[in-house]
């Protein structure tokens, strides 16, 4: 899932859509992480708006710290709870 999502990440930066920083990367993989938990019937759509049109304050605590998690996993293969 994090590899797709790095891959449309890449896409929405060349759009110009969210930049390349850690910043950006978090609130990308964080609006995934809102979609993929609370859309009902279209997650590729709510996606889409909440990168659109820069709604990063939908994005829940829960959703950044699951987005961060498979960000670390993604980059080092680390799994954060398997270490604590």
């Amino acid at each position: 899932m994090s590899e797709r999502i790095e891959a449309l990440r890449n896409q929405a930066i060349q759009l110009g859509l969210v930049r390349d920083t850690a910043c950006d990367r978090l609130r990308f993989h964080g609006a995934a992480e809102h979609a993929r938990m609370k859309a009902t019937s279209n997650p590729p759509g709510l996606f889409m708006w909440l990168i659109r049109q820069k709604k990063w304050s939908f994005i829940t605590q829960d959703e950044e710290d699951r987005a961060l998690r498979k960000i670390k996993e993604f980059d080092f293969g680390i799994d954060e709870r398997e270490t604590a």
